[in-house]
């Protein structure tokens, strides 16, 4: 892996203006610092700028894995009891892992679930919908110009 640095020290990867475009902050991480240790919402994070790094941790579960929290940022012992509380308070469902946040093998039982529907088949047979779906939001705020979209 590449050697860890923390040179881009007012880079906050949650910022709304950083959100807008991100693109000047991820050029300069992949020439100067590949791997970049930062702060999000509290939480010391590592940004992996390279292909080649981004690969190798997504191949190997063991050192980097997808189970820290449920955004993908790991939360603190005390954020997570406070979770825990609000659901208990409002009879919530627990939080559960899904296919973004589980390593093998519980993401390959998950992903064999679901890989059907994601086959470039299955996609293309939902292109009538969201194209009408797509439409009627449009025709909902056309006449007003412009709109947010995110």
């Amino acid at each position: 892996m590449t050697k860890i640095h923390s040179d881009l020290s007012n880079f906050d990867i949650l910022d709304s203006e950083t959100q807008q475009c991100p693109h000047a902050h991820y050029a300069l991480m992949r020439e100067s610092c590949p791997v970049l240790r930062t702060d999000a919402a509290g939480t010391e994070i590592f940004l992996v700028s390279r292909y080649e790094d981004v690969m190798k941790v997504l191949m190997d579960p063991q050192v980097f894995s997808s189970k820290f929290g449920q955004s993908g940022l790991p939360i603190s012992q005390e954020v997570e009891d406070r979770i825990t509380e609000v659901q208990k308070e409002l009879n919530a469902y627990p939080r559960m892992g899904t296919l973004l946040t589980a390593d093998p093998p519980e993401h390959t039982r998950y992903r064999k679930l679901v890989s059907r529907a994601f086959t470039a088949k299955a996609i293309a047979d939902l292109e009538p919908f969201i194209r009408e779906l797509s439409n009627n939001l449009i025709d909902g705020f056309i006449a007003e110009g412009s709109c947010e979209f995110v």
